[in-house]
Formats: C-alpha cells, structure tokens, sequence
C-alpha cells in the first residue's frame, strides 16, 4: 500500500495563490509527491490543518493575508503555532498588502511571499518538509546554504 502524500493546506479567497504553487511545485519534480488542499476561511484551514496533523501528513499552512483579514490570520496562524507547531507557516499576499508582513511573521509565518511568479523560496522550505516527511535526507544545497549564511552572521557561528 502506498503512503499518503504530504498535504499543504491552502487558505485563500479565489484559488489564484494555490494555482500558482501547483505549477511551481510542477516545475521541481513530480507533483503527485505534495498535495495542495484549498480552502476558502480560516475555519476551514484551521480545521482541515487539524484533520491531516491528526493523520500525520499535514506539510505546511499557506494563508493569505489581506489588510482586511490580516488579524484574523495572525490569529489563525498564532493558534496553529500552539496546537501543531511542527507545521510549518507561510503568508501570502498582493502587493497592495505586503503591509501585513510584520502581523503575520509575528504570528508565526516562517515566510511571506507577494509574487506568484517568485514563490522559490516557499517551494524550496515545501521541498524540504517534504523530504523530512517521508524520512529521505534534505538535500545538502539546502544544508550548505544554511551554514553559509551563519558563517556571513557578524557575530559569526563559533
């Protein structure tokens, strides 16, 4: 029997963000490997990010962030942080609303997007939860790339 694919759950208004990440994801490798799970309010993410944690394959929460709703996602996400806090977070928005950035980063996103042309960054984090899920080794770029980072720090990683 084959396992169940790791799940990211995608809350938005019109199905735009989540089309966008299908075809990113498409572009890495074989997209059967993540399934993405729409849903239109936060109740409903909040609800199906509780049903597939219970089940083990609950990959991540995407939510977009409007001025409007920003502090109903901040909510959102603080709960989700509480209750499944291996889950990783990430916010979206439109430009028009990258003021909510700094709520939903407080909140507990890991990252935050405003381009659907420039979602590399979450589908590398996606690769990499993936790849923890189903027990294979992260990828050493990924790795690699951290200690970089760490090494440029100012007060250096000695």
């Amino acid at each position: 029997m084959r396992e169940p694919s790791p799940v990211c759950v995608v809350c938005e208004r019109t199905g735009v963000w989540a089309r966008a990440l299908r075809t990113a994801w498409a572009r890495r490798g074989p997209p059967d490997v993540l399934r993405f799970v729409e849903t239109r309010s936060p109740a409903e993410a909040r609800r199906r990010l509780a049903e597939f944690a219970a089940d083990g394959v609950a990959a991540a929460l995407v939510v977009e962030a409007t001025t409007a709703n920003g502090t109903l996602v901040a909510g959102l996400l603080s709960e989700c942080v509480r209750r499944s806090g291996a889950v990783p977070l990430w916010g979206l928005a439109e430009p028009a609303d990258s003021g909510c950035e700094a709520l939903v980063r407080e909140a507990g996103a890991t990252g935050f997007s405003t381009s659907r042309r420039a979602l590399g960054p979450l589908i590398d984090a996606l690769t990499v939860r993936v790849d923890e899920m189903r027990g294979r080794p992260v990828r050493q770029e990924a790795s690699a790339s951290i200690d970089d980072l760490r090494r440029r720090l100012p007060w250096g990683d000695d």
